[in-house]
């Protein structure tokens, strides 16, 4: 049986910002950006505690297929889907999104040869 941990990948700013060698703050806008555009999505909101008991958020990667009690599920591929000033809702870090153009802006994966303006080009298509 292959295990696909994806949207229970926990992973909290200050790990990422560690592995990036970046302040937590900038992670946090990061993450907000990524949420916003539709390439992560928080399934499970951070926990905070005492005594160790805290849990980072739980992120599911659209790009990728997640199982549900067993049964393989579909990527959604939502960043094709996202246009912008049509930003998905931020869950997780809402008050680390900037206002207005944001790094992280999907437009420069559009491909010059489709029809569609919200049509995004990846590896392998």
């Amino acid at each position: 049986m292959n295990f696909n941990n994806n949207g229970i990948v926990a992973l909290s700013t200050r790990t990422l910002a560690a592995e990036m060698g970046v302040a937590a703050k900038t992670a946090a806008t990061a993450l907000a950006d990524l949420q916003a555009k539709g390439w992560i999505v928080c399934t499970q909101r951070h926990k905070k505690g005492i005594e160790g008991n805290a849990l980072s958020p739980e992120w599911r990667l659209t790009m990728l297929p997640t199982e549900h009690l067993g049964k393989p599920k579909a990527p959604t591929y939502d960043p094709r889907f996202w246009e912008k000033g049509k930003d998905y809702e931020v869950i997780e870090y809402k008050s680390s999104k900037r206002p207005g153009h944001a790094r992280g802006d999907a437009t420069r994966f559009r491909s010059a040869n489709t029809e569609a303006s919200n049509v995004l080009r990846f590896r392998g298509e």
